[in-house]
């Protein structure tokens, strides 16, 4: 299949391997980078309590502070571990994505936690389905985490989904991202799925 691949110009292909047992060290070799996708799920049962400070910013511009916050959402993920993507091709993927959520094309909603004018944090919330929601992107610029805004999104994109009548919420995240799987695990989430990525550079 690689080689095919290969003739046929392709320049990356991607494994998708369920988990929990990881992939066969044959494929593992082959590989230039391997990742494990966590999925973390709860159901949206209960009333969640919102913050003034967060505000949607659904239709409005792609603006400096929202790209560099979606930049820092993406550190761990694996278009920006790998280094065979490169910065450029990591920024220009997570512009499309934030671009497509602004507008309203891949998320039902953009909520951004404010401090005046500046932006602390954002989440994008996407539809997986008629019944479960999904945080897409979601990052607390660093220099204000720790501060407890994190939950004020995570508990905002789940009021906001109540509102729109899904019933479930899902995140994804990288195993190897300790604090992130901590966190989700904090605020009421629990691991449903798991799957390893490899990456084939041909």
């Amino acid at each position: 299949v690689l080689s095919q691949a290969h003739d046929e110009g392709f320049r990356v292909l991607y494994g998708f391997w369920p988990g929990p047992q990881a992939p066969p060290s044959f494929l593992i070799q082959r590989a230039q980078y391997q990742d494990e996708k966590v999925i973390f799920q709860t159901p949206l049962s209960e009333t969640y309590p919102t913050h003034a400070s967060v505000h949607s910013c659904l239709g409005q511009a792609v603006s400096p502070q929202l790209q560099a916050l979606a930049y820092q959402a993406g550190h761990e993920s694996r278009f920006f571990q790998d280094p065979h993507f490169g910065t450029h091709k990591f920024q220009a993927l997570y512009d499309v994505w934030l671009e497509k959520s602004l507008g309203g094309d891949r998320a039902v909603d953009v909520l951004v936690a404010r401090e005046g004018e500046a932006m602390l944090g954002f989440v994008t919330l996407e539809a997986k389905g008629q019944r479960r929601a999904s945080i897409g992107l979601i990052a607390v610029d660093a220099s204000r985490r720790g501060g407890g805004i994190g939950q004020q999104l995570v508990r905002a994109a789940q009021a906001r989904a109540q509102q729109l009548g899904f019933q479930e919420m899902e995140v994804a995240t990288q195993r190897n991202n300790d604090g992130a799987c901590r966190f989700y695990q904090s605020v009421g989430f629990q691991e449903e799925s798991s799957t390893f990525i490899l990456h084939f550079w041909l």
